[in-house]
């Protein structure tokens, strides 16, 4: 099942780089997506 963990990965990469992208830290309020 090591396949999903590299889909996670991939995710919390795109998310990173739409924070960057915006211009906000990923745990901004503690919100979960």
């Amino acid at each position: 099942m090591g396949h999903l963990v590299d889909v996670t990965l991939v995710c919390f990469r795109c998310r990173m780089l739409y924070w960057s992208e915006v211009g906000y830290p990923p745990m901004s309020s503690g919100e979960g997506t």
